[in-house]
């Protein structure tokens, strides 16, 4: 409850510190999924125009880090080996 308090508060300061600790919580696979899927969907409510679509490029920084192929420029096929990884998979395309 107090980390999707955190999230939220957060997201609704938008600055470009909040969005960078949003990217640390969307990539940390320590953390629960739950809040980190949170912290993945407050990236792009976060991207505006005032800070530079700062939240939409880190989420697609991250998408592209942990779900493409190192070799081609072409998403790897689904693995539900991971659930917390195949959820913030989602959650990110959404």
């Amino acid at each position: 409850m107090q980390q999707t308090k955190a999230i939220k508060g957060l997201e609704s300061h938008g600055t470009a510190s909040a969005v960078l600790a949003l990217k640390a919580v969307a990539e940390n696979s320590k953390i629960f999924y739950r809040i980190r899927m949170e912290a993945a969907t407050a990236l792009a409510r976060t991207a505006c125009r005032d800070n530079n679509w700062a939240g939409l490029d880190h989420l697609i920084k991250l998408y592209k880090s942990a779900f493409y192929h190192t070799t081609m420029p072409l998403p790897r096929p689904h693995d539900f080996t991971d659930f917390a990884q195949y959820h913030i998979q989602k959650v990110c395309i959404k």
